[in-house]
């Protein structure tokens, strides 16, 4: 086989041709073939053993005045370091070139835009890579500059913009079949997806894509995944094929297939270091100070470079750990002062409340109260690294009076008159006797919710918290409701799941799941698929299609 047969093999996920040719040109001493080293650059996508064309001038010589082949390994190298967050890579993939073909250099220098927060320049750079991919026939450059100008479009804050590249990018992509712009897209689809609050549906894609992208060009992926629940960190939790990945693979009885110097999405994972803010999350939750600043700046420290991830870095950090004055994001800030109960979109993944299997809950935020300090919203994670006393979970009945504590909180010193604090906890207009005894029994179930943390006073025709010491209490005004909670729950569970499930896993009646399921289906946010004498849930998206697993076959090493 020739070298664009195995190189086109591979494009369709199949990295036998790739590595036999390799094999060959190796074993013949033509270690300075071209062709060398655009295999090499192409099977360091999925192999961790072997190294892209990189600063080596040599490398770059090979392909002297072969401007087909220079543009595919140029190519592969900037794919590689936009997976793996690498601005020293995409750099040296974006430097300039005699021998570059114009397009795929204006390609690596618009990423490189992109992830230093030139956002308006990398929206045109690909606007101009689309249009002039287009004349040439260059499928997957389109699809590299729709995914391009979503992620640009997304630091602009144009979030439907966004949304709408990403999705033109995956079914130009799934349309192609080219295997890495499918992950890129979807990976790109899923941010989006995030940042439009719609985690649900950027969970199920990370699950996907965590199931099938190799380990090498995993970090962006692990850090989009470290930005939701916990229980979306096991991509393969509740995926039968996961556990036998054979089961449908053709190539599965491959006696090198068990090899365990073989690479591919089965191999050990022995990529780049793992870029997550993960561990600083974790340090938080237990309260571990030092751990919290030394995980903190090992998360900074490969995004630092990166103006959209660091950016987003000192947003989780804000919202975990109260001593951080402000996050940098205005909308982050008005969070945290409770000038919204709006959850930013960013932190939408986090802030999902703890469901006990006896109802009982934990919110995904709360207030800091104490004395003479101004009141802020932390994540529940943010309750470690806060020296006070935090309320135990709580029954669902009780969320009202929370609310209450939480809103009245935030009136500090100055209170609320009665019919503020009535229309904010209620939602409707405050009259007649029977409201006013339903104010009088709220505030006296704060005060026994509040115990020795603080007072409710009567004052000036309202109502004044007083707190003797410095408590949390949660914020139920964050939590998402009953139908964001399934959908949240489907996403960490692949797409899919029966009512028993939900009900079981949210710790709420079965009836009112099975109601809640039907309205969702009615909206079309999910389908009602039948199994048997029941039905099986599963989210609908009609643009992102799950990669199936015989996609990427196993590298023959």
């Amino acid at each position: 086989m020739d070298g664009m047969a195995a190189y086109r093999a591979s494009s369709a996920g199949d990295f036998r041709p790739l590595f036999a040719l390799m094999r060959g040109l190796e074993d013949a001493g033509d270690e300075a073939s071209p062709w060398r080293t655009v295999l090499r650059t192409r099977a360091s996508l999925v192999d961790p053993s072997e190294a892209p064309i990189g600063s080596d001038p040599r490398s770059w010589r090979a392909l002297a005045g072969t401007p087909r082949l220079h543009g595919l390994a140029r190519t592969d190298l900037v794919v590689r370091s936009v997976f793996r967050l690498d601005r020293a890579s995409l750099a040296e993939a974006a430097r300039p070139d005699g021998a570059a073909d114009p397009l795929d250099a204006l390609h690596a220098r618009a990423w490189l835009r992109a992830f230093d927060g030139d956002h308006t320049q990398a929206i045109g750079d690909a606007r101009a890579i689309a249009e002039r991919a287009s004349a040439v026939r260059r499928a997957d450059l389109r699809v590299y500059a729709s995914a391009l100008a979503a992620l640009a479009s997304l630091g602009a804050g144009a979030r439907e913009e966004a949304t709408e590249s990403a999705r033109r990018a995956v079914r130009m992509a799934r349309a192609e079949g080219i295997l890495f712009c499918e992950y890129l897209s979807g990976l790109v689809l899923a941010r989006a997806r995030r940042l439009c609050g719609l985690p649900h549906l950027s969970a199920r894609i990370l699950a996907a894509l965590g199931r099938v992208v190799p380990a090498p060009i995993r970090a962006w992926i692990d850090w989009e995944l470290s930005l939701h629940d916990p229980s979306a960190d096991d991509p393969s939790a509740d995926d039968p094929s996961a556990d036998d990945p054979s089961a449908d693979d053709p190539s599965a009885d491959d006696p090198s297939a068990d090899d365990p110097s073989a690479s591919g999405p089965g191999a050990a994972s022995v990529g780049p270091s793992r870029i997550s803010a993960r561990p600083m999350i974790e340090a938080a939750a237990r309260g571990d100070l030092g751990a919290l600043e030394r995980a903190a700046e090992e998360a900074l420290s490969p995004v630092r470079d990166l103006d959209f991830l660091a950016r987003e870095h000192a947003i989780v950090r804000a919202a975990i750990d109260a001593r951080e004055p402000t996050s940098g994001d205005a909308t982050t800030d008005l969070w945290l002062a409770g000038e919204t109960s709006d959850t930013p979109p960013g932190l939408s993944g986090l802030c999902c409340p703890e469901i006990g299997d006896d109802g009982s809950e934990i919110a995904g935020a709360f207030v800091i109260v104490g004395p003479g300090r101004t009141p802020r919203r932390v994540l529940r994670a943010g309750l470690g690294a806060f020296e006070g006393s935090a309320t135990a979970p709580v029954e669902r009945a009780q969320l009202r009076t929370l609310t209450a504590i939480a809103i009245l909180a935030y009136a500090g010193p100055a209170g609320l008159r009665d019919e503020e604090l009535f229309e904010r906890v209620y939602g409707f207009a405050l009259g007649g006797a029977r409201h006013a005894g339903t104010l009088r029994q709220l505030v006296h179930r704060m005060r026994d919710r509040l115990g020795d943390d603080a007072t409710v006073e009567r004052r000036d025709g309202g109502y004044v918290l007083i707190p003797h010491r410095a408590f949390a209490v949660p914020d139920p005004r964050c939590s998402p409701a009953l139908d964001e909670l399934i959908l949240q729950f489907l996403g960490r569970r692949g797409g899919h799941a029966t009512t028993h499930d939900v009900a079981d896993a949210l710790g709420v009646a079965l009836r009112t799941v099975q109601v809640t399921m039907k309205q969702l289906v009615e909206d079309g946010a999910c389908l009602a698929i039948r199994q048997g004498r029941s039905f099986d849930y599963a989210l609908e998206d009609t643009t992102f299609h799950q990669p199936t697993l015989t996609r990427l076959s196993p590298v023959v090493a």
